[in-house]
């Protein structure tokens, strides 16, 4: 089995930085690439398919366990394939190196739960805008932003939530296209309005809004890189209110207008 060191993929890593014991960078794949061999990395990372579609075979007792992937986390030292759905790709990475978590006194599993949290996307795609400008001062907020998310996980990690928080989590991320009031919440997961006011910040690290429009605007990135939606229907399928509000809050959200990711996602190689 191959294994790949710190920063190394097998497509082709055409930008790169190094911060701290964080490595981001960005991946480009072509149909020569196209069916990676059983491999491991060092390191855990994340990867966001920007452009073409990626399959990914997670080895498991039972054999390979395969399925598209937007935004695989693969964690270090675990035996995986890729294969190329498309004639070319393109990913941003975030690769996590030990010395990174052994600082803020995180570990793995905090990572695995930063993959499933609102916000982690998002993020990834602000990295792929701050890339791509050459930003000077990119790396003073890399740590910033890792954390923001990193951090939020490890609070709630120390004690399990309360029974309701579940619930409210997965009604929220599956009705994530239906304005639930908070009384209609409030009955679904058993508990006080005054209760999910008061405590949502704390078992979700922000407001039930912010949360809301995170969710919105990851469907809205897996909308638009899947080429098939205008972005007036993807505005309207995501909740906003017209085009204007959501390129609004696209921009506030990832750093980038929506039509650059639609542009990099629609790009043909030549």
């Amino acid at each position: 089995m191959l294994n790949l060191t710190k920063g190394e993929y097998l497509g082709s890593v055409s930008k790169s930085i190094a911060a701290g014991g964080l490595i981001i960078g960005i991946t480009d794949y072509r149909s020569g690439q196209s069916h990676s061999p059983l491999h491991a990395h060092e390191n855990a990372h994340f990867s966001l398919v920007l452009k073409g579609t990626m399959v990914v075979g997670r080895k498991r007792h039972s054999g390979l366990q395969t399925a598209a992937e937007r935004f695989p986390y693969i964690q270090s030292g675990e035996q995986h394939q890729t294969r190329l759905g498309t004639s070319s790709g393109k990913n941003i990475n975030l690769e996590i190196e030990p010395a990174f978590l052994r600082r803020y006194d995180l570990n793995e599993c905090h990572v695995t739960q930063m993959a499933r949290s609102p916000g982690a996307m998002l993020m990834m795609l602000r990295f792929y805008n701050e890339l791509q400008k050459a930003n000077p001062c990119f790396t003073d907020h890399i740590d910033f932003l890792v954390l923001s998310l990193l951090q939020d996980r490890n609070k709630l990690s120390k004690v399990a939530p309360p029974s309701w928080v579940v619930i409210l989590r997965d009604l929220l991320n599956v009705n994530w296209d239906k304005e639930l009031s908070l009384q209609q919440l409030s009955e679904a997961a058993g508990v006080h309005p005054v209760t999910i006011s008061k405590s949502f910040h704390r078992y979700f690290g922000c407001g039930l809004g912010d949360y809301r429009r995170r969710i919105k605007l990851e469907r809205a990135v897996e909308l638009i890189a899947s080429g098939n939606s205008s972005l007036t229907s993807v505005a309207c399928a995501c909740g906003f209110f017209d085009q204007s509000h959501f390129i609004k809050s696209f921009k506030a959200g990832t750093g980038m207008l929506p039509k650059h990711l639609r542009f990099l996602s629609a790009i043909q190689d030549g």
